[in-house]
């Protein structure tokens, strides 16, 4: 994110001792000095607190919304640390209370996020989802990108690289429930569902479980008879849950006949 320091803030920066200690002699412009000293919840040191190239810099790391008749975009900046996390929250709810039916949340600068900013995106995602509203992620940088697939939100998260393609989208699936293409489809989802339910997996295969399948004479689902399909998973982050499919589990006769969510369609 192209930053315009003035002069004042640059000779302060080539001066730093500090910045000068991690970069050496003549540190340049776009060196992020202070993160390097500031805390495990992002509060910056004393000195880099008082610096005016840390603060110049730091003006492009806020979060900006920019909202439209159909859709609202939230842009971060590099860092969501405890201070933006409160940021977004506030943010977000807002916009939830508003009931905005599209968010975007433009990570293209996003390169740190603690976790406590993962609960927050997670739990705006589960009640947009609930209430059949949409929130995507936009070209998520590969430092988010890694941090998503190892908290496994990557199966959870839509994330797009084009807001405008995306609306498009959207767009094609409201002329569908205006013709009613929606709602059959919607129909047939809960009708697999049920049948799911009545048809378990044990059941299904009787006794002949894939090889990669727990054997059903040990299967937790089969003793406990339970609701959830077995091929939802719960995680969680933050003390909020999520539920992802298995990867295991794409390719199991099971699963494809009876998954009411289908495949994630790519956007």
């Amino acid at each position: 994110m192209a930053q315009q320091i003035s002069a004042a803030a640059r000779s302060f920066l080539e001066s730093c001792a500090l910045a000068k200690a991690i970069t050496g002699e003549s540190p340049q412009l776009g060196t992020k000095c202070w993160m390097v000293y500031q805390d495990e919840n992002g509060s910056l040191r004393k000195e880099c607190a008082k610096c005016p190239y840390a603060a110049e810099s730091l003006k492009g790391d806020s979060i900006s919304v920019d909202q439209h008749d159909t859709h609202t975009v939230v842009s971060l900046g590099e860092t969501l640390n405890d201070k933006r996390i409160l940021e977004l929250k506030k943010i977000l709810e807002g916009l939830l209370a508003k009931e905005i039916k599209t968010i975007f949340l433009d990570c293209s600068s996003l390169i740190a996020i603690h976790s406590g900013g993962l609960g927050v995106v997670l739990r705006a995602f589960k009640e947009q989802k609930e209430k059949k509203r949409n929130l995507f992620l936009v070209n998520p940088t590969p430092a988010v990108t890694a941090i998503l697939e190892s908290t496994l939100l990557s199966r959870v998260f839509q994330s797009v690289l084009s807001i405008e393609n995306t609306l498009n989208v959207l767009g094609r699936k409201e002329e569908e429930e205006r013709s009613g293409e929606a709602q059959r489809k919607e129909e047939e989802r809960k009708k697999q569902l049920e049948e799911a339910r009545s048809i378990r997996c044990w059941d299904f295969f009787k006794g002949h479980n894939p090889a990669n399948a727990t054997a059903c004479a040990e299967c937790y689902y089969k003793h406990a008879n339970a609701e959830r399909p077995c091929w939802l998973i719960v995680g969680q982050v933050e003390g909020v849950e999520f539920e992802y499919i298995s990867e295991d589990c794409l390719s199991c006769p099971y699963f494809l006949k009876f998954n009411p969510e289908g495949t994630l369609e790519a956007i």
